[in-house]
């Protein structure tokens, strides 16, 4: 019963992971890459981007993530994705 746990673990992350780094910077990404440069920039995402529904904890998580990016030298789409991957694992 465990191997097969373990084996579903291993093949999720195997497969999260081939989407992770092989996606791009559309969408809803790139609302969050704004949402987090608006952030940095010490100016309320709610009020200057046109479309922001993430809850306020969101915009310094990806404010953070954008840090993040630039110091690893890894692209942001690579670097946000990681997140709700990293919760998935853990819960």
């Amino acid at each position: 019963m465990n191997i097969y746990l373990l084996l579903g673990i291993f093949l999720s992350i195997i497969i999260r992971s081939f989407f992770i780094f092989n996606g791009t910077d559309f969408a809803d990404i790139t609302k969050l890459r704004e949402m987090g440069e608006a952030t940095l920039k010490g100016v309320n995402p709610y009020l200057s981007i046109s479309y922001n529904i993430y809850p306020p904890l969101s915009l310094y998580l990806e404010a953070f993530t954008i840090i993040l990016s630039n110091f690893l030298n890894i692209p942001f789409h690579i670097v946000t994705k990681i997140w709700p991957n990293l919760a998935d694992i853990a819960i």
